[in-house]
């Protein structure tokens, strides 16, 4: 009886806990979102300035084939396409207005070139979000050789 009675209030306070501060969990997400795909971009800019191989923007092509994938899927997946679709808008917005800066800076000067060093302060930058760091530390270290 007792038991029951203490499990009951841990769950309901942390279940109103968790709906006090979804606000600004969203919030931080989001924030993290943005800054994701703005490194992301950063990182594209990067490699075509960089690269000795021709240009190749991979993460623009992975969200168009998972586009695809979605349409095939049909109805069940509407909601997933939809997601996609905004995050490919999100990112190609971001592309061209760091693009465009970069172009602009770099009519004025060669400083608006991303130099390694400041690759690698956004990298380790990544790993520091609160929500999706670990998990991108993860990612990077399962794909280093």
């Amino acid at each position: 009886c007792c038991n029951f009675t203490y499990e009951y209030e841990h769950v309901e306070s942390t279940l109103n806990y968790k709906f006090e501060n979804l606000p600004e969990l969203l919030n931080e997400l989001q924030h993290e979102r943005e800054y994701i795909i703005r490194t992301t971009s950063t990182f594209a800019n990067f490699l075509k300035n960089n690269s000795i191989l021709l240009y190749n923007d991979s993460f623009a092509e992975h969200i168009k084939m998972l586009i695809r994938e979605a349409e095939l899927k049909g109805e069940q997946s509407h909601g997933e396409k939809e997601r996609l679709q905004k995050l490919q808008r999100d990112y190609e917005e971001k592309h061209l207005e760091i693009e465009e800066a970069f172009k602009k800076a770099k009519r004025n000067t060669d400083a608006a070139r991303v130099t390694a060093k400041k690759v690698l302060e956004i990298e380790a930058s990544l790993y520091k979000l609160k929500h999706y760091g670990e998990m991108i530390k993860s990612f990077v270290e399962h794909e280093k050789p």
